[in-house]
Order: C-alpha cells, then structure tokens, then sequence
C-alpha cells in the first residue's frame, strides 16, 4: 500500500467512528426520552383510571377491590381527607407535602419517602374521599398497591387498605 492509501483509510477510519459515536448518542438519548415520556403516561393513566374508580363506587354500598401497580419511580400514595383534619394519621414524612398541597389536592403519588421534597410528590384531586383519619398512606417497594374503595354516598368514598 502507497502512504496516500494509508492517510485515507485512516481518514476513512476516523469519519465512521464518528459517525457511528452520534448515531449511539442520539439513540441513547431517543430511548431515554422515550421512557421518560412513558413514565409520564403511566403516572396520567393511573391518575385517570383511579379517578374513575373513585367515582364509579360512589354510591352507598357500592365497593371494588383496588389492586393495581403504582406508576413509575412511585413508592407511595397517600390520601387526605380534610374534614378529619388534626384526627391522627400523621407521619413525620407526610407533613411536608401536605401543607403546601392539600388546600385543592387528596391524593398524593410519592416517589421517595426520605427525604420528602416538594420535587419527589405529585399531587392531584379527585372526588371527595373519606378516610378513618386525616391521612392515609400506603408503601409500595414492590409498586403493587392493594385498596377497598366503598361508596359512603354524600361523604364521598371511603378508602382503605
């Protein structure tokens, strides 16, 4: 092989690599996107599906067994109830949030419980609920949640674990 063959295959070389470098990055990052973007609609289609069991077992006497997998990076839900305020229930980790978030807010989709941050809690409101206490929540390392939702009529839907 002459040099000039040798200077050009190296350049040849060289442009695939990095040809090949950006076609990784950007596909890294497209897939990250793309799981992103699917925690954002697993966290929405659990905030809408709840919400419709919520009001589907609104009725007196009227009950379903919830047993669903809490959206991604959640470990937590907890509700509020503010007609039981200062009636126990109250977790040294939950009066962060609860503060700031339950003066139009009852359901709380939590992704660390320590440290709790503003940053780590999504919240959002659904039909009224009714609770034994002021709050209620359930810890999910697994990212099952198991909950029996009973109709009680004008105080909303009582929930449980």
């Amino acid at each position: 092989m002459k040099k000039a063959e040798i200077a050009s295959q190296i350049f040849v070389w060289t442009l695939v690599l990095v040809v090949v470098g950006l076609i990784g990055i950007f596909g890294v990052k497209s897939v990250q996107d793309l799981l992103q973007k699917q925690c954002l609609m697993d966290k929405q289609n659990f905030r809408t599906d709840f919400a419709r069991i919520i009001y589907e077992t609104r009725d007196v006497g009227e009950a379903k067994a919830y047993d669903d997998k809490l959206p991604c990076g959640v470990t937590a839900i907890c509700f509020y109830d503010p007609t039981k305020a200062g009636i126990g229930g109250d977790p040294k980790y939950q009066a962060t949030f609860i503060k700031e978030l339950s003066d139009s807010n009852n359901v709380f989709l939590i992704k660390s419980i320590q440290p709790v941050s503003r940053s780590n809690v999504e919240a959002f409101n659904v039909s009224t609920i009714s609770l034994n206490s002021a709050y209620l929540c359930v810890l999910s390392e697994s990212g099952l949640v198991n909950l029996k939702i009973t109709g009680a009529g004008r105080r909303g839907t009582a929930i449980s674990t």
